[in-house]
């Protein structure tokens, strides 16, 4: 499942979402972008540009995963903010912001661990590796949607 991309109506900032540190460094090292993580750490939020990933580590009780993606999202708006000059946001603008990231990186949190646990049960038959039926996400690429529409597409 390559990651998906969501942007925020009216910004040219776009955010994702992994629970793969492994991820975060593959796509620190592709964006040129020195990260350091550790395992133990519950999260973190990476920017090149106009782009910010979130990783939220999967390995958390779900309350912690929870204030995990609200304090992400609380970086990727200052992010949003600093990226388009913005020093003094209005409360609301803020609120609805935070929330609406908050809500789409939990949604998206949700969606992978479906994913993963689809992957879990893959069934080794003959020496070949078989997808159970509905497991059709498999296919690689990395989408883009913008929350509210529940769009998706392929980014550029």
């Amino acid at each position: 499942m390559g990651l998906k991309w969501h942007t925020i109506t009216g910004f040219p900032v776009s955010y994702g979402l992994t629970t793969s540190g492994t991820e975060v460094l593959k796509w620190a090292q592709k964006m040129g972008t020195p990260t350091e993580i550790t395992m133990v750490d519950l999260g973190g939020t990476y920017q090149r540009g106009c782009q910010i990933l979130v990783w939220i580590n999967k390995n958390q009780s779900k309350e912690d995963i929870l204030d995990t993606a609200i304090h992400e999202s609380v970086h990727v708006f200052q992010k949003l903010c600093e990226y388009i000059g913005e020093e003094t946001p209005s409360a609301e603008f803020e609120a609805y912001t935070i929330a609406n990231i908050a809500k789409t990186l939990m949604k998206e949190f949700e969606a992978n661990a479906i994913h993963e646990e689809r992957k879990a049960r893959l069934q080794t038959r003959g020496g070949e590796v078989h997808l159970e039926a509905g497991s059709s996400e498999e296919a690689n690429g990395t989408e883009r949607s913008t929350p509210g529409d529940g769009e998706g597409g392929e980014s550029p």
